[in-house]
């Protein structure tokens, strides 16, 4: 958060910072504040007088697998998973998007497992669209978030937490697999799909559009080369 001099009165005034803050006096309170404003940075004052919790998520646009949300408390790093099953991105779960509802109610038991007092907290919501549902209820019910980029700690433990699902649940052994969502996931995912396709075919996210329009046949031609070319080996 940026603070001008505007929007840092109306963040002393606000109901959430004066609860943060009714135990200092005013002495103390003043020489808190512009020590921070001033040898440190605005968002260290956000960070320091409001409890803040992050949310992310991980898996919910990668090939396989489930997916998973992280809760990070931020001052004392309790890290909280939710799971979100693979069927959930296949068929008619998929088609009337179940998936962002259930997220709705995973989001309500992480906190509730952190909690979080939205009178004095706020949250820092991860822009993906799989939280546009969430958004809606936070709205709905008051609660102090903000959208946000998710760096750091949680992404690297939401990430290493889809890693381990896709290696240990799956057996996606691939060293090209990494904690970096992308492209290049993606088709490390593909091609380990392709390899035993009609094995693994079942732990695709099969509701995804363009797995039915384009990558599923993609994926047939290519498990079709690689039988061919361990015929031909034996001949």
């Amino acid at each position: 958060m940026i603070f001008n001099v505007s929007t840092l009165i109306n963040f002393l005034r606000s109901e959430v910072f004066l609860k943060q803050i009714n135990h200092f006096n005013r002495f103390n309170l003043k020489n808190l504040i512009f020590n921070k404003l001033f040898i440190q940075s605005t968002k260290d004052i956000e960070e320091f007088l409001i409890m803040t919790i992050e949310i992310d998520d991980a898996g919910t646009g990668d090939l396989v697998g489930d997916a998973f949300i992280g809760f990070l408390r931020k001052k004392t790093g309790e890290i909280v998973f939710k799971t979100l099953s693979i069927e959930l991105f296949k068929g008619d779960n998929w088609k009337n998007k179940k998936p962002f509802k259930v997220v709705v109610e995973l989001v309500k038991d992480g906190l509730k497992e952190l909690n979080f007092q939205k009178d004095t907290e706020i949250i820092h919501l991860c822009r993906g669209n799989i939280f546009d549902q969430v958004r809606n209820y936070f709205l709905e019910e008051g609660i102090n978030y903000e959208d946000a980029i998710v760096e750091g700690k949680l992404q690297d433990a939401i990430e290493g937490k889809l890693v381990d699902h896709l290696r240990n649940d799956l057996g996606v052994r691939s060293k090209h697999l990494t904690k970096k969502s992308g492209a290049k996931r993606f088709f490390v995912l593909f091609n380990w799909v392709s390899y035993h396709f009609y094995k693994r075919e079942k732990y695709v996210k099969s509701g995804f559009k363009k797995w039915n329009t384009v990558w599923r046949e993609r994926a047939i031609e290519k498990n079709k080369k690689i039988k061919d070319t361990r015929a031909n080996r034996w001949r």
